[in-house]
This record gives structure tokens, sequence and C-alpha cells, in this order.
């Protein structure tokens, strides 16, 4: 069975503007670096605080490492068998419900890892202090959306087996 059946339109547009914000992500990051002067903070304490500097080529870190990680989810979704997942047991009746609340997992948290590493490449250069307490706020955002679709998915197995 393809992944294609239940991979709709919505999905689609929304995986490609990740893949813009994540792309620009990347961009903005060597552009900066670039034009940076001298070291920039690299690492900061609970209070927004810089303890560590580096090289402005730092800031390529985590856009890359995101890059890698979206790469494979976009892999996984389109290229890795639907059937194959580790998700509840479903019926017919509840197969496209699942599979569709599962994709939505793996679109939005495509999304929201790109704009994680937007905004930390921005604050980076641009709004140190607000690094940590905007990173954290979207992590825990990302850990309410893993959560909400993982209940909906485990609701919409049993609701319609």
């Amino acid at each position: 069975m393809s992944n294609s059946l239940y991979i709709r339109i919505c999905h689609i547009v929304t995986e490609a503007v990740s893949g813009v914000i994540m792309l620009l992500s990347l961009v903005v990051s060597v552009v900066l670096a670039i034009g940076a002067k001298g070291e920039i903070p690299t690492h900061f304490d609970v209070f927004g605080n810089p303890t560590s500097y580096g090289s402005p080529w730092t800031s390529l870190v985590l856009p890359v490492t995101h890059f890698i990680c979206n790469a494979v989810i976009s892999g996984i979704l389109h290229f890795y068998p639907i059937e194959k997942w580790n998700m509840p047991k479903t019926t017919d009746n509840s197969r496209p419900y699942v599979y569709r609340d599962t994709i939505w997992l793996l679109v939005v948290t495509h999304l929201i890892v790109s704009v994680i590493s937007l905004v930390s490449v921005i604050c980076t250069f641009f709004a140190r202090r607000s690094l940590g307490p905007v990173c954290t706020l979207m992590a825990f955002g990302l850990v309410a959306v893993v959560i909400a679709f993982s209940v909906k998915t485990m609701v919409d197995a049993k609701k319609y087996a």
C-alpha cells in the first residue's frame, strides 16, 4: 500500500512551506556568518547570558542538523511504507484516520523544527538574550503537538475500529 493514498495536498503544502523556511534558515545563517565580525555567543546560561563564544560559522550547526533531520522525516513520509510504522492497531475503517493523523504529526514536526532553526539563527545574531526562552517555548510547543497528535491517533484508532 502506498503512502500517497493518505498524503493530502495540505500535507504537501505544509511540508513545502517548512522546506522553504529550512532553506531560508540555511541562507540567513550563511549570510550573517559572512557579515559577522569577531566571535558570536555559542552558549547561554538560563538567564540568557553568553557563557562561551565561537566562530560565526557555528551558527550553521543547528540549521544543517535540522535540515538532515527534516530530510529523514520527508524520506520516511514518502518512501517508507506506512504499514511498518509503529502505530496503534488499525482496522479498515480506522486506517485512513490513523494514518492521516500520523502524517500530520510528521509534517507539523517538520514545520516546527524548521521554525526553531530559523528563529535560533536570528536570535543568535540579533536577539541573543531571547534565544533561550524562545527556543524553550517552541520546544514545549513541539512536545504539546506530539502529545496532541499521538492522543488523537489513539482516539481515532478506537473510535473508528
